[in-house]
């Protein structure tokens, strides 16, 4: 999953042709376009839809996105809460 704002560039634009040259999937979230809830989503369609096990993060640094570390951590914890309460009522 690819986390971005505004512009693919440098690494994170790396990242995303290292998926298509060795024909992995991969899901492109624009944070300027696309709200936290959203966001979430998205990524959960993603996990589902591809059956995901283990999932990469890629994004810009720090310098080049101030706020990509909160959204990231944001998204990443609403990712995780609904993936355990979907387990959890699994098990039920």
């Amino acid at each position: 999953m690819i986390l971005y704002f505004g512009n693919l560039s440098g690494g994170t634009e790396q990242t995303q042709l290292h998926c298509i040259r060795r024909q992995k999937p991969y899901k492109l979230i624009d944070g300027r376009e696309v709200s936290v809830p959203r966001a979430i989503e998205l990524g959960l369609e993603f996990i589902q839809g591809e059956n995901i096990e283990i999932l990469n993060i890629a994004g810009p640094r720090r310098s080049q996105w101030s706020g990509g570390q909160d959204y990231a951590r944001e998204v990443l914890s609403g990712i995780i809460q609904a993936i355990r309460k979907e387990s959890e009522a699994g098990k039920t």
